[in-house]
């Protein structure tokens, strides 16, 4: 079994636990083969670490222009303010267009999505998960996704 951060484990029965700063997205591969030489092979994505829900910028469980907002008051309002705090707790979800920094685009992007009909946005989008492009960003702390 390829355990998606370079180890391999093989058997009837595997256990592995993940190092504690091992974070992020992982496919877990799975390869069974039986005594008469027959494979299959699984794939599952897993998230290791904090979950969070694209757009869902001020951690209410919606994708809305509050959202939108929030990622504006953040690039250029109070930094103390509750909409800031909510993106420097989770900065990925702030990140609407996914390319691993927070500017105008990113509001810009939700808004497109929200009244425009451009597309969702970059998973994970539709539920909570982990980020699949590995970036700086990241998420300490997304209520909505149990943290």
């Amino acid at each position: 079994m390829d355990l998606g951060d370079g180890s391999i484990r093989e058997g009837r029965q595997v256990e592995y636990e993940y190092a504690p700063a091992a974070s992020g997205m992982f496919t877990i591969c799975l390869t069974v083969k039986n005594d008469a030489g027959y494979v299959h092979t699984a794939r599952e994505a897993v998230c290791i670490g904090p979950a969070f829900r694209r757009g869902d910028v001020n951690d209410d469980r919606r994708i809305d222009i509050a959202d939108a907002i929030c990622t504006i008051v953040y690039l250029f309002g109070d930094a103390a303010a509750p909409a800031a705090v909510s993106v420097a707790r989770c900065p990925d979800t702030a990140d609407a267009n996914d390319d691993g920094t927070i500017d105008i685009g990113d509001p810009v992007k939700v808004l497109g999505h929200l009244f425009a009909q451009r597309g969702p946005l970059p998973e994970p989008f539709a539920a909570c998960g982990g980020d699949p492009t590995a970036d700086g960003l990241g998420c300490t702390d997304h209520a909505a996704c149990g943290k």
